[in-house]
């Protein structure tokens, strides 16, 4: 079960809903129809395993393994974890995230980017990629 989480500056995902107040921690929001509630939560708390590592001297990948099936599928579904959204976070173009793939069988996303500078040049602080997952860590979703 997913757990609701306060909005941080580190927030991604969907726009305001008309009419929506805060509650406990999550937004409650009321349809015409019936009544949702829409969730911004932590990927750190979605995922059972984030983590980057070096693809080749070029490239870095990271992997976003989530907990569950329900959990993965209702990420996926709500179109808050994109490639634009990870261009934007490590601040690259978006031309640059070379992979965005969703992996049902793993419940997992991987995504492959360019490095900054090639592995092991001067100015290079993470010859392994290892610690690049780092931003991720603090990335909010908003699910419904």
């Amino acid at each position: 079960m997913l757990g609701l989480g306060e909005a941080g500056p580190a927030h991604v995902g969907g726009g305001a809903f008309r009419g929506s107040h805060r509650e406990g921690g999550g937004t409650r929001a009321y349809g015409k129809e019936k009544e949702c509630l829409v969730a911004e939560v932590s990927l750190r708390d979605l995922c059972a395993v984030i983590r980057s590592k070096q693809a080749g001297p070029f490239r870095l990948t990271f992997d976003l393994i989530f907990r569950d099936e329900e959990t993965y599928e209702r990420v996926k579904a709500s179109g808050a974890l994109t490639r634009r959204m990870v261009a934007a976070l490590y601040r690259v173009p978006e031309g640059h995230i070379t992979d965005f793939v969703f992996y049902d069988p793993g419940r997992a996303v991987k995504i492959s980017m360019l490095r900054p500078r090639v592995a092991g040049d001067p100015g290079d602080g993470d010859v392994y990629g290892c610690q690049q997952h780092a931003p991720l860590l603090g990335v909010r979703l908003t699910l419904s």
